[in-house]
């Protein structure tokens, strides 16, 4: 199922409209979404539904913690990133975008 399908963007117009009149309030930080602002229609953590608009940088700040705290290991120690490829779930990684941070590639090339 595609959670970007037609649900999902209905839902995002109808709070477009609200977060574009103004005195919509991010889900995640609680502070006011300015009208000009970049927003996201911010899925639960559990994935079980919506929690609402939120400003862009606080849903992507709390996937990156929630990635982080998946990494945490048992004596208190972030894990590093391993990128290896899986071919089987189509994911191939190729050369560094940044340092330490490989390109990923839909396909082997």
């Amino acid at each position: 199922m595609n959670p970007y399908g037609f649900a999902h963007k209905a839902l995002r117009r109808q709070w477009s409209a609200k977060v574009h009149r103004g005195g919509v309030l991010c889900a995640r930080c609680g502070e006011l979404i300015d009208r000009d602002a970049a927003w996201v229609l911010d899925h639960r953590d559990d994935g079980t539904g919506y929690l609402g608009p939120s400003h862009l940088q606080c849903n992507r700040r709390a996937g990156g913690e929630k990635r982080n705290r998946n990494r945490v290991t048992t004596n208190g120690r972030v894990a590093p990133v391993v990128y290896k490829d899986d071919p089987a779930a189509g994911i191939f990684w190729g050369p560094e975008i940044s340092p330490g941070v490989p390109r990923r590639w839909s396909r082997k090339w």
